[in-house]
């Protein structure tokens, strides 16, 4: 409703939808992808209805009360088609997403802090402090590969399982940087 509308503000780090605040990362929203699919069914508590037949046939209207109907085109054909993170998407499924991320559970995802990230490759990169002191170079190069990789997959276990975003390069390049300054003092 208008009066909705006019209540709501942004500013460069949240939008406020009545009383839900969103998160927003530079002034975008962040969508969720990876959004409970019970919505699109019209399963769980049933407050979204996801249709995207552009023939829709209503038998009765009052189905559809109080509900979110998406009507677009699903075809790969179409001109309507965008790149995500989970690859190409009609833009109606954006649109499904976006609206759940607005008005969903989860909400939008949220950015691990960098001073948190940036601590995490410090602190791997004193893990690699001892094998330097008893070993080569080549196991202290596998042993920081090793922890690229679990950082990377601790961040996927952290969007899948907290809707948090690692920025993994972060980690990724303060061990990088450890490795090759280990390297060269050999």
């Amino acid at each position: 409703s208008p009066e909705k509308l006019a209540q709501t503000r942004v500013t460069r780090d949240e939008m406020q939808l009545g009383n839900r605040r969103v998160p927003l990362h530079n002034g975008l929203l962040l969508v969720n992808y990876l959004s409970d699919r019970s919505y699109f069914s019209g399963q769980g508590n049933n407050n979204y209805v996801y249709d995207l037949a552009l023939d829709l046939f209503l038998p009765d209207e009052t189905g559809f009360e109080n509900k979110i109907v998406f009507i677009g085109e699903t075809s790969f054909k179409s001109k309507d088609i965008f790149t995500t993170p989970l690859g190409d998407m009609p833009g109606v499924h954006i649109h499904a997403h976006t609206v759940i991320t607005l008005l969903g559970e989860q909400g939008a995802p949220r950015f691990v802090s960098t001073q948190l990230a940036a601590a995490l490759g410090i602190f791997a990169s004193l893990l690699l402090v001892f094998p330097v002191l008893r070993g080569s170079s080549w196991t202290v190069f596998a042993l920081g590969i090793m922890e690229i990789v679990l950082i990377v997959l601790g961040a996927f276990f952290l969007f899948a399982n907290y809707n948090w975003l690692l920025p993994a390069s972060v980690p990724a390049a303060i061990i990088g940087i450890s490795v090759a300054s280990f390297a060269a003092l050999e």
